[in-house]
């Protein structure tokens, strides 16, 4: 049976930090046939399919948490059967899933603070028709507001 309602989860690592996958959750659809969500390595990349469950018309949506630096991180997806496709970052799994948006189709960024002066810095983008293609470049830049500030950051006394 061929599937309509794709999301095609592609996740870009350009941090410093790995990604550690911690859990899935789907109000409906599945992970397809062949893919798996794994950990996503420092400068890594990963590519998850999404769709629709055999014999179901209610699409694929749902979200996937990873932990960095000690903090938990969501993105979420969806491709409903009646609706526009979406996509989100946040912090809350579900609550960053209630609140996705297809921002006009058009790139998005999204900053996530994971305390401990680690900003996320996620640039994203969905996509309309059967599949849609979510993109998720995560990066990362240093709270000028804390007073951690990393020791690559300090410059040497004069």
């Amino acid at each position: 049976m061929v599937k309509t309602h794709n999301c095609l989860v592609e996740i870009e690592n350009k941090t410093i930090f790995p990604m550690t996958y911690v859990r899935e959750w789907y109000s409906s659809g599945r992970v397809a046939d062949g893919f798996t969500w794994t950990d996503v390595a420092s400068a890594g990349h990963l590519k998850v399919n999404n769709y629709e469950r055999d014999a179901a018309l209610a699409g694929c949506s749902g979200y996937v948490t990873y932990q960095i630096t000690g903090t938990e991180f969501s993105i979420a997806f969806s491709n409903p059967s009646v609706g526009k496709n979406k996509l989100g970052v946040g912090l809350d799994g579900i609550r960053t899933w209630e609140n996705m948006s297809c921002h006009n189709y058009k790139p998005f960024d999204e900053y996530v603070d994971l305390g401990g002066g680690v900003i996320l810095v996620c640039t994203c983008q969905c996509t309309g028709g059967d599949t849609n293609h979510c993109v998720v470049e995560v990066d990362s830049q240093w709270s000028s507001s804390t007073s951690s500030t990393p020791a690559l950051l300090v410059a040497p006394p004069n």
